[in-house]
């Protein structure tokens, strides 16, 4: 199956830095998925390959899985926590061919496994919850609405103890992301306080998109609130 890939497709060498397997994963170009929008939390839809279900590689033997950005980036310290988490563990199948929906889903799960052992930043751990949240709403699954209340929790927390940058995202994003979560769960007064902060952010400036959509997003808040004052 791997000699014949789809376009845009290719195989990449990977040695496991916790077992020390070498295996090959299928990996996607960047210019293969076309995005066809995105929702107010940046869940992407693609009009064709959803890059996602190929996002976490997965070590065929170990199943330590992470992604390409820090799938080698393994201190000390988190080796050894990591090799004494998987030493046991076995993968229930082959993620290094071809994925379909479940195989995405479940491959973001065995990295949650993998950030937790390896006591990653809650900002990390925030965002893989967040991820499978996203592939769960491709499914219209109700599995959706917990891992979006674990990556508000675990964002919230982020956004008190780390320093920025959270991920690829400054404080406003983050304060913005926080207020759209809360929002979609039907956290109403913590939707307001988050959004409130995005668009009373110093970062606004250098950040008008965002603050835009803080804006919009903090009018549908105020006018929910106004709702229920009536009710």
């Amino acid at each position: 199956m791997k000699s014949n890939l789809p376009t845009g497709m290719y195989l990449k060498e990977t040695k496991c830095p916790i077992c020390e397997t070498s295996f090959k994963t299928i990996r996607v170009k960047s210019n293969a998925a076309a995005l066809a929008r995105k929702d107010e939390d940046f869940c992407p839809y693609y009009k064709n390959l959803n890059p996602m279900y190929y996002e976490i590689i997965v070590c065929p033997i170990c199943a330590y899985a992470a992604s390409e950005a820090n799938f080698n980036e393994v201190g000390d310290f988190e080796l050894i926590a990591l090799r004494n988490a998987f030493k046991t563990r076995q993968v229930a199948r082959d993620y290094t061919e071809l994925r379909e929906w479940t195989d995405g889903v479940d491959s973001f799960k065995l990295a949650l496994l993998t950030a937790t052992a390896r006591k990653a930043k809650v900002s990390s751990i925030a965002g893989i919850c967040l991820r499978i949240a996203w592939l769960y709403r491709e499914k219209n699954d109700d599995k959706e609405e917990g891992f979006l209340k674990y990556a508000y929790e675990n964002y919230r927390k982020a956004y008190e103890e780390e320093a920025p940058p959270y991920g690829n995202m400054n404080e406003m994003m983050l304060a913005y992301l926080l207020g759209e979560l809360a929002r979609r769960l039907n956290m109403i007064d913590d939707a307001a306080y988050w959004l409130g902060k995005a668009v009373q952010s110093p970062e606004r400036k250098s950040n008008p998109r965002i603050e835009e959509m803080a804006r919009n997003q903090f009018s549908i808040v105020r006018d929910e609130m106004k709702k229920r004052s009536k009710e």
